[in-house]
């Protein structure tokens, strides 16, 4: 039997990178994953401060910190700021 593996949870508050508004705080409401040929993660995600959801593919824009340590050279600030440079 096949494992999946997924690196955030239901109810778990996450950092999303969005493709127009930058870093958002969210909550994954729901984690589906799909098997074909390969495996393909998506969240549903609820901004903080907000009724509607979107769906996520992938894990590349998650981050379950803003500041990894502390720092703002790791986790989602990070990120962000390499994709700002690129």
């Amino acid at each position: 039997m096949a494992t999946i593996t997924y690196q955030f949870v239901v109810g778990q508050v996450i950092w999303y990178i969005t493709d127009d508004c930058g870093i958002k705080e969210a909550t994954v409401r729901k984690v589906e994953a799909e098997v074909l040929t390969s495996t393909t993660l998506t969240y549903t995600l609820q901004y903080t401060g907000e009724d509607s959801t979107v769906k996520v593919e992938g894990e590349t824009k998650l981050f379950a910190e803003l500041e990894s340590g502390g720092s703002p050279d790791t986790g989602a600030l990070a990120a962000y700021k390499a994709l700002l440079e690129a």
